[in-house]
């Protein structure tokens, strides 16, 4: 009896992992001149241990897989690994290595080369034998490196987009999305996505409703973007939600603090602040949250206004930034109330109840005092640059700095290698950087888009179960 029950969860076992019978595979070997890798039998069922980055380089990574041995007198044809940057279940149909040698107790490893750096692969062990393949249940993400710190012209990326600046751009579902602004002549309701694979930029639905100087932020799969102005500098109060997927904007209800233009905004724990931002003819130091949760329930009170417990620290404050870490948003440069241009930061933690402004132990931004610059999250680093020195002179800015919350330090990384500009617009996509539009020295609207390749990136591993 218990005999027949160790078949019968061999059965089981043996089932379950050959999902997919490999039709699509060529052999390179016959079954009879495969390799018996143990002396009763081959190895047939793929471990449950998960593969293992020994690894990780900009071009290439070394991964180590294990099998699990199964007695069933079938010869193994071959194993190794099979990847993809596309396909998060990789088969013999990607990239795959090849081997054909006997498994020591160690384990086995393959070199995967001619890997694009900054980019994310899946990839997981396989075994072949004469009826079967096999791929292991859990597949390993990783991110590739990059120790370039460089800035790349994307020479044919804004086919088809015009020059402007004061626009939003916000990145969902590992695209970046850019639109509204001004093209010097009018204010503008356009919206194009940009592909990082194809670098290619597509027109989507408009914004109702042109505007610049507008805020935008993304709640899990769905795009908010509104406030700001329009073409006769009325000032805007309105909000929309974009989905991707149907290619739809939805309004939603107005922002409730009133109309404001030149604020910031940003996301945390799955909720929508707006902050500072032009509200009269003066800045102001305005909070308020948005919670999508009460708009889908039809609830009066989907606003709430932070600002009586939580103003910005700061004091009053238009054209700032802000990115996001974690849990936290940071928070600065910006123009005050008397035209002055700042250099501080401020840190809003919302670990517990709506949030609170942190105060101590954030450094002090190194760069000079600015507003209107560009302020974006690669994974989990803040980075600022570009904008105005001062609003006297009119001296415009291409330096740029990388805020490492853990380290809690700024460092000055490679400067923006475009145009000096303000009124740019800058985003993190797929642990890239991108900025693009922005007013030049001359008063030009820019339409180039660049990318930034940074040199920090952590090695980035994860496993998924399938």
């Amino acid at each position: 009896m218990k005999r027949l029950i160790f078949i019968l969860a061999l059965i089981s076992i043996l089932t379950s992992c050959f999902k997919e019978q490999g039709t699509d595979f060529v052999k390179m070997r016959t079954p009879d001149s495969g390799t018996i890798i143990s002396q009763k039998g081959a190895y047939l069922y793929i471990s449950a241990t998960k593969d293992t980055a020994v690894s990780i380089e900009p071009n290439d990574a070394v991964i180590k897989g294990f099998f699990t041995a199964i007695d069933t007198g079938e010869f193994i044809i071959q194993y190794g690994h099979c990847w993809s940057a596309t396909n998060p279940q990789p088969t013999l149909s990607d990239k795959y290595s090849q081997k054909i040698d006997p498994v020591s107790d160690d384990g086995f490893a393959s070199v995967l080369s001619e890997l694009k750096i900054l980019t994310k692969y899946y990839v997981r062990s396989y075994v072949v034998t004469q009826n079967n393949i096999g791929y292991n249940r859990r597949v390993l993400e990783f991110v590739t490196t990059s120790d370039t710190n460089v800035w790349v012209y994307k020479r044919n990326a804004f086919i088809g987009y015009a020059g402007r600046s004061n626009a939003v751009a916000f990145t969902l579902k590992g695209f970046g999305y850019f639109g509204t602004g001004h093209s010097g002549d009018n204010v503008l309701k356009d919206f194009w996505k940009y592909d990082p694979d194809e670098e290619i930029f597509t027109q989507v639905e408009d914004l109702p409703g042109a505007r610049m100087n507008a805020v935008s932020f993304v709640i899990s799969d769905k795009a908010y973007v509104g406030t700001g102005e329009d073409d006769a500098n009325r000032k805007k109060n309105d909000l929309y939600r974009y989905d991707a997927d149907l290619n739809k904007w939805v309004k939603l209800r107005d922002f409730a603090g009133g109309t404001v233009t030149k604020a910031v905004a940003f996301a945390l724990d799955g909720k929508g602040y707006i902050c500072a931002g032009q509200y009269t003819g003066d800045p102001a130091t305005d909070l308020w949250i948005y919670d999508p949760a009460k708009e889908s329930e039809l609830q009066t009170n989907a606003w709430l206004n932070l600002t009586p417990q939580q103003p910005f620290p700061g004091g009053p404050r238009q054209s700032a930034v802000a990115f996001v870490i974690g849990k936290r948003a940071y928070v600065g440069t910006g123009e005050d109330a008397y035209g002055n241009y700042k250099n501080d930061f401020y840190m809003f933690d919302v670990s517990s109840g709506e949030g609170a402004w942190r105060t101590g132990g954030l450094p002090p931004f190194p760069g000079v005092a600015r507003a209107h610059a560009v302020g974006f999250t690669v994974e989990d680093e803040g980075y600022v640059g570009t904008g105005q020195a001062t609003n006297k002179d009119g001296v415009l800015l291409n330096d740029f700095w990388k805020y490492d919350a853990y380290k809690r330090q700024w460092e000055r990384k490679a400067d923006y290698n475009g145009t000096a500009r303000k009124n740019a617009v800058g985003v993190g996509i797929r642990y890239r950087g991108y900025i693009a539009s922005g007013i030049d020295f001359n008063g030009q609207r820019q339409n180039d888009l660049r990318e930034y390749l940074t040199d920090s990136v952590r090695m980035i591993v994860t496993i998924h179960d399938y």
